[in-house]
């Protein structure tokens, strides 16, 4: 008996097992990081002032497409559509954290935004209109 556990004994520290298989995860980990690393946002030192609502919306607003400009009561909202069909509506005095986007103006013959990533100069923002 004695025999038996002396040699269990030496046989299991003997023996290495990695039960995590580092060589297979470590590509996968060095890869997640790389990708991580290139998805990063350029963010702009310009920052909106005033009082104004911020939005956080999944689509890009480079992507959206202008269809209708409406007016409800003294407000105008203007409506977008992405590429999916899904409809967003925008007033005056938003902003669109993803996007770096300040809607500015809105009547019923277009639209007004600022687009702070693109702008050079804080003082004289990039100010772009969009026509229906």
């Amino acid at each position: 008996m004695k025999r038996i556990t002396i040699l269990l004994l030496f046989c299991s520290l003997c023996v290495l097992a990695d039960p995590f298989y580092v060589e297979e995860k470590v590509p996968q980990a060095a890869s997640y990081e790389q990708n991580f690393a290139n998805k990063q946002q350029k963010s702009t030192a310009c920052r909106p002032k005033g009082q104004f609502e911020e939005l956080m919306i999944d689509v890009d607003f480079d992507t959206l497409r202008l269809v209708g400009l409406i007016k409800l009561s003294e407000y105008y909202k203007a409506l977008f559509v992405d590429s999916e069909r899904k409809l967003y509506d925008f007033s005056e005095n938003q902003y669109l954290t993803l996007s770096d986007i300040q809607i500015k103006h809105i009547d019923l013959k277009q639209i007004s935004y600022i687009d702070w990533k693109k702008s050079e100069d804080c003082q004289k923002p990039l100010i772009k209109t969009i026509k229906l």
